[in-house]
């Protein structure tokens, strides 16, 4: 369980008809980025907002979230 962020899927909102997941900040409700599936990769990716500022274990668990996604894990 992420310690600082959350995944919220986006209510009727889509990329290529796989769903889009905003990366938000569990204290102040901010919209770090977004992760979702990229056809030309074949694979999930996140997208970042260029003012937030990332640490080690937020990075890992953006990751465990792709990999969880990748693996056919719903959140």
């Amino acid at each position: 369980m992420p310690k600082f962020i959350e995944f919220r899927r986006r209510k009727n909102k889509n990329y290529r008809g796989q769903p889009i997941y905003e990366i938000v900040n569990k204290k102040s409700g901010y919209i770090l980025g977004q992760a979702f599936y990229y056809p030309p990769w074949r694979q999930w990716v996140t997208r970042m907002d260029e003012v937030a500022v990332w640490s080690e274990d937020c990075l890992a668990d953006v990751r465990a979230f792709l990999v969880g996604l990748k693996n056919g894990l719903q959140p």
